[in-house]
Formats: structure tokens, sequence, C-alpha cells
């Protein structure tokens, strides 16, 4: 699985729906914190005609996983403390009672992108627990995309270029060489550590606290601040080389929860991505719904 951690953004440049093709820069130090993060230049060279359709749906596929895992310097009223000396499992039931738990979650995302200056897009997203997450994507007000996701499907509709495509979680899954899953995703959304299975044993850290999970080919490192709510998590695949770096911070009750506004992830898998998020507004258990009407007009793309 994966595991990283850089200041470089994916950036979708919709000019005729084009996603650029990324190259990115480690930044220095997470931001744990609260240090404030260094920009990062990217060097993008844009895709055109079918084949660039094709790699910007893949980009947008990705992209619209990546607005779940939203990087980030959270308040110390939440994060700042002291360790205490504590089991494995104590260290980790305490976070999960810290967790959020809703059955829905609606929100808009403010996505900031550099490339010789920074570049913004927003996402309103909805999610119905257990049953589907829609995404809208605007790009200077306008919807460029509208995506739904349910437990086996993922379909897109790209309102430039006028076209619909419907993917299996499965294909999903397999364009970008991680597990993916509607829990998965939904964990994403929620902040809540992914792939967490196994036996979590502490390690000695300084001002967070440390657990690892190690299996064959796989180690899992979860930092968590002394409230005991995740701080960043470390995913590492040695057998088939992948990495995901996921930072959580930006804490603020919501909804009498307390919800991590920020995120930050690197993930170096089939391509190497990364982007930063910060909710603009966020409600969590009050009713909502999602409207994916597929225009009849729209060619199918499989």
């Amino acid at each position: 699985m994966p595991c990283g951690l850089a200041d470089k953004t994916v950036l979708w440049c919709w000019n005729t729906m084009v996603i650029s093709c990324i190259s990115w820069t480690e930044r220095k130090k997470p931001c744990s914190t609260g240090r404030k993060h260094r920009k990062k230049a990217l060097k993008t060279r844009n895709c055109s005609g079918r084949s660039a359709t094709k790699n910007s749906m893949n980009k947008l596929l990705f992209g619209a996983w990546l607005l779940f895992l939203l990087p980030a310097c959270a308040g110390s009223r939440y994060t700042h403390g002291r360790i205490k000396d504590v089991s494995g499992e104590e260290l980790y039931t305490s976070m999960q009672a810290e967790l959020v738990q809703c059955e829905t979650l609606h929100g808009r995302a403010r996505v900031n992108m550099d490339d010789d200056g920074v570049q913004s897009m927003l996402a309103d997203i909805t999610m119905q627990t257990d049953s589907f997450i829609g995404i809208s994507m605007r790009v200077l007000g306008m919807e460029v995309a509208r995506i739904y996701i349910t437990a086996d499907s993922v379909q897109i509709m790209d309102r430039v270029n006028k076209q619909y495509l419907p993917r299996s979680m499965a294909d999903f899954s397999a364009r970008f060489g991680i597990p993916l899953s509607l829990e998965t995703l939904q964990d994403l959304l929620l902040g809540r550590p992914v792939w967490d299975e196994g036996t979590w044993y502490p390690v000695v850290a300084e001002d967070l606290y440390r657990l690892q999970a190690t299996r064959p080919g796989l180690q899992n490192t979860l930092d968590i601040y002394p409230g005991f709510l995740p701080a960043r998590q470390m995913i590492t695949d040695t057998e088939q080389q992948r990495t995901l770096d996921l930072e959580t911070g930006g804490y603020k009750k919501t909804d009498g929860q307390t919800f991590s506004m920020n995120r930050h992830i690197r993930l170096d898998a089939v391509d190497k991505y990364a982007i930063q998020l910060e909710w603009a507004s966020l409600s969590l258990n009050d009713p909502v719904s999602f409207d994916f009407q597929v225009n009849p007009r729209y060619e199918v793309v499989h």
C-alpha cells in the first residue's frame, strides 16, 4: 500500500478537460506543530486529443480520490499536551474513540494548486454512509465534472467534453495500484486512518504518540497527537514499491465532534500525486441528496 509526504499539488488545468501531468518535489519536514508549509513549484505539460482525454480521466479519477484526503497544521487546543506511558492497545482504543462518526456529510472543499502562482478549484462533496459519495468539481464557477461513487462503481460526467465515463470500483483501484472501496473512501473523507488492520505496537516519540503495525511486505506507521487525534499515517508496500503519506490537522469542533479541516497527502504508486485541500464549509448528519442524471446526448466512454 501507499506512504509519503510532500508539498506538491495535483494540477487539474481544465481547458477542454485538460488535466495536467505532474512532477513534484519534496518539502523538508511535515507540519505537525503549526509551522507553515513551504510552497512548491509544479511542472506541468498539457495533453490533448483522445489519448489526452483518457489520461485526463485517470487524473480526474484519482483527483476524486485525493479529495478525500484533505495538509495540515492542527490547532494546539486539540493537538498539544503531555505524552503519557500507555500501551499500544490503550492508545489505539483512545484514538478510535476520538474519530468522527456520522451518517451523512456535506461540505465544500477549497483546493489550492501551485503552478507559478496559485490556482484554485472548489469541490462540493456529499456522502451518505455506506450508500454513496457525490462530488461536483468547479473551476471559475463552472461545473467541469460530476462524480458518483457507490460500493461497486465510479461514474463520471465530463461536462466540458460532454462525455459519460462509467467505471467499476475494481477498475478504479487498478488504475492507481491501490485497493479502494467505498468504506475506505469514507474513512478518508472523515480523516480516519485507512488499512489499519493488524496488531499495533507503541514506539517512543518526543511530542507525538506513534504506533506501528508490520505485515510481510507492508509497514504502517501512525502518529497520534497527545489528544489522541490522528496526525499522520505512513504506509509503505515494500513488495510493490508503493507509498502513501497522509497528514491531518486543522482540527475544530463540528456538530459536537472534532474534525480535521485540512489534509495533505502524497501517493507514489502507478504515478506520483500530491494535493492540498481545506474544508471551507462542512455539516454532519443533515439530510443529503445528490443529483446524477446522465444527459442522453453525452458520449459514453468505456
